[in-house]
């Protein structure tokens, strides 16, 4: 798996397009993307996009449970495609719990434009 990615915000959609992503809307060099799931990214074709991913658990690891039960959290969500219930970090409490990740180090240069967090989530009901 790799960790880092580096590539052109061009190389970037052409990724998506051909994971199933569709461009819903163009205006100059800003692109807006939806994934088959539904999510919206929006895109500005001059910049380059590095992707980093969770790499080793941080300071907290709160979270009840993981599946599979082997290794650590952090490798239950660091995939490039979600894998959907193949590997998950989940709890059945009613408070508050966190898990915290580390992240490589950025190997880019220049000036950092954008931050952006993806995270999934799924609320189960029990009744």
């Amino acid at each position: 798996m790799e960790l880092v990615k580096h590539e052109t915000c061009q190389q970037y959609v052409a990724s998506r397009l051909s994971e199933g992503w569709r461009v819903i809307s163009q205006s100059g060099f800003n692109v807006v993307l939806q994934s088959p799931e539904g999510i919206i990214r929006p895109v500005d074709l001059r910049n380059d996009v590095e992707t980093l991913r969770p790499n080793e658990a941080g300071d907290e690891t709160n979270i009840a449970s993981q599946y599979p039960s082997s290794d650590e959290h952090w490798d239950k969500v660091d995939e490039a495609v979600a894998d959907e219930e193949a590997t998950v970090v989940k709890t059945q409490a009613t408070s508050y719990q966190r898990d915290l990740y580390k992240l490589p180090a950025s190997s880019g240069s220049g000036d950092i434009n954008k931050i952006t967090v993806y995270m999934r989530g799924r609320l189960w009901s029990i009744d």
